[in-house]
């Protein structure tokens, strides 16, 4: 049973840090649209869609190593 909540726990960090990286892609296009056409609510768009991607990123990364550091430990 501890092995189906790890893997579960691990599959939700992995969505975390995947869901972050697609975030952060959006906020790398909306940037290049704002190179394109200088408007300011591109800028802003970015700016929170960075603010938003990073934690998100790191918490499912910060959770991926924990189980694998857990994986090792218990070994």
């Amino acid at each position: 049973m501890a092995s189906f909540r790890d893997a579960l726990k691990s599959y939700r960090s992995l969505q975390l840090f995947i869901s972050g990286l697609i975030l952060f892609a959006v906020a790398i296009a909306s940037y290049v649209s704002y190179l394109f056409l200088p408007q300011p609510v591109f800028l802003t768009l970015t700016r929170w869609l960075v603010y938003i991607a990073i934690p998100i990123m790191l918490i499912g990364y910060l959770g991926l190593v924990r189980l694998r550091l857990k994986q090792f430990l218990d070994k």
